[in-house]
């Protein structure tokens, strides 16, 4: 889910804003921090039962 809602920004971006452009960086990089935060998500609710 991740790398499509990065997608969907990075898509979106040239036709909302005249001055911003898509860029392959901003999907990796936007698509690792979502994994990474997913993987604190998980980690960190093994340590605290809801």
């Amino acid at each position: 889910y991740t790398f499509l809602f990065s997608l969907a920004i990075e898509l979106t971006q040239p036709l909302l804003h005249m001055h911003r452009a898509s860029d392959i960086t901003d999907l990796i990089t936007n698509t690792i921090g979502g994994i990474i935060g997913y993987l604190f998500y998980r980690f960190f609710s093994k340590i605290k039962p809801h």
